[in-house]
């Protein structure tokens, strides 16, 4: 596939253990990978030059990831948004725009920047000791472009943070994308 400028995305088989030296080099249209977790190595330069990617659907966990060994040249492999634990192209990617306490309630308002199926979002309330204190969640289609929580919360919860997940709904509770912290104001 070297070279191949019309090549957007790739889903690379479960039998697949390397990917070679070179062997997405020059992809420059290359925006998105689907990789299992059978792949152990990736060589020099596999994806050199692939100035558009974006997103990497990788099978395994974070702690698998750490585990692949990765040649030299592959910088916008490492710097791409990695959505681990999927290897089907259905992700979320969003971001905590606001997150505050006030008149008994922490309400955090999340920017959906990516949204490709319905979705769960759960949003975690956490103290300073890193516990789980509060919880709840609503839906968010594909259609939607931001979702805000709230949650019922005394002043003492202004010392901890918030987590939002995104989950592909309460019967399997698949995370769709990697989790999101904040501070609350």
């Amino acid at each position: 596939f070297s070279a191949c400028s019309s090549l957007t995305s790739i889903t690379i088989p479960d039998s697949v253990k390397s990917i070679g030296v070179s062997a997405f080099y020059n992809c420059s249209s290359l925006t998105s990978i689907i990789m299992p977790d059978s792949v152990t190595s990736i060589g020099d330069s596999a994806f050199y030059r692939c100035s558009s990617l974006t997103d990497v659907y990788y099978g395994g966990s974070e702690d698998d990831w750490d585990e692949i060994k990765i040649g030299s040249g592959n910088d916008y492999l490492l710097n791409a948004n990695m959505i681990f634990g999927k290897t089907g192209n259905s992700s979320v990617r969003g971001k905590i725009i606001e997150c505050h306490y006030g008149s008994g309630t922490i309400t955090a308002v999340i920017e959906l920047e990516k949204i490709l199926e319905d979705c769960r979002v759960v949003l975690g309330v956490y103290d300073e000791n890193n516990s789980l204190i509060a919880i709840t969640s609503g839906s968010a289609t594909t259609t939607d472009g931001g979702i805000a929580l709230s949650v019922s919360a005394d002043e003492s919860y202004k010392n901890g943070y918030v987590k939002v997940f995104f989950l592909d709904g309460f019967d399997s509770l698949n995370p769709l994308g990697n989790a999101k912290k904040s501070e609350i104001l």
